[in-house]
Order: C-alpha cells, then sequence, then structure tokens
C-alpha cells in the first residue's frame, strides 16, 4: 500500500519562494528475472530479415545495426536520405528488399519527410518504414504518417 506525506515550509507558513516537500513511498518487489517473454541470449526474430537504419549521425547508424544484427538481422545503414534511397532501390532491383527501414526524422539535404516518401514510392507497401526520432510525436505523427511511415520509434534505440 502506498503512502504519501507533506513537509509544509519551514516556517510552518510556507509563503512564495518557500515551497511545500512531498514525499512518496510506494512499495514495489524485486523481479525474478527479465520481462515477460523476455530472454537477452535467445535469437532474435529478425533472422533473415533485412533492415536498413538511416540517419545522418554515424553513430546511432552503427549502434542501431549492430542491436540489429545482434538479434540476427541483417542490417545496414545509410548516412543520408539519398544514399539510404539509392540503397531500398538497388536491393529492390536485386530482389533482395529491405524488410525494415529506419528513418531519422531529423537529417540535413533529404529530411526524414522526403526521405520516407521516397521510400515509400521505391519499396511499396512490402517495406514497413519506422520513423525515429529524439522528440515528441504530438505534432509529427500526422505528417510522418502521411508520408507513409508506419511506425514511430524513440532514440535512442537501446537493447
Amino acid at each position: 500500500m502506498a503512502s504519501c506525506r507533506t513537509t509544509p515550509g519551514r516556517t510552518g507558513n510556507a509563503g512564495q519562494g518557500k515551497g511545500t516537500s512531498f514525499f512518496v513511498d510506494i512499495p514495489l518487489g524485486l523481479s525474478e528475472g527479465p520481462p515477460h517473454g523476455w530472454d537477452e541470449n535467445a535469437p532474435g526474430h529478425f533472422t533473415s530479415m533485412r533492415v536498413l537504419v538511416i540517419d545522418d549521425d554515424r553513430i546511432p547508424c552503427e549502434h542501431t545495426a549492430a542491436l540489429l544484427r545482434h538479434r540476427e538481422a541483417e542490417a545496414a545503414f545509410a548516412l543520408s536520405g539519398g544514399e539510404g534511397l539509392a540503397k531500398v532501390r538497388e536491393a529492390k532491383e536485386r530482389r533482395r528488399d529491405y524488410g525494415v527501414v529506419f528513418v531519422d526524422w531529423k537529417m540535413t539535404g533529404m529530411d526524414g519527410m522526403g526521405t520516407v516518401r521516397h521510400i515509400r514510392e521505391a519499396a511499396g507497401e512490402g517495406a514497413t518504414v519506422i520513423v525515429m526520432s529524439a522528440h515528441d510525436w504530438g505534432e509529427r505523427e500526422a505528417p510522418a504518417r502521411a508520408a507513409g511511415a508506419d511506425s514511430f520509434i524513440n532514440k535512442p534505440i537501446l537493447r
């Protein structure tokens, strides 16, 4: 059962600039293991899936691709919208389409939404396009969906 107590300002009359402290105690038990259904050492569900990560920052590209490879995906990355689009088109020509394409929302040159539109045109509905951003999705969701995005994920992407 949770409990809550307050402590008024030192003078007993908080007044402006004095404030009040709130303390909340919530008893939580410790987990006996990983979250339900999670096995950190199990092979990934991405086996044989081809994934492309597009971001104009090399570090998030390499990090996300490495995480996906750890889950047994065939992951590649591109450092611009134009480079990513070229990789999607080349994969399509070789009949080795990407099943998932992660696209950063904010990139220099061709921005995320332009990249999503062009990738959707090149890949068709066969690819799942996921927009990545460190920002709130409130105002971004409608234009991203209109451009062809299927889903969203917050950055940084963690294991």
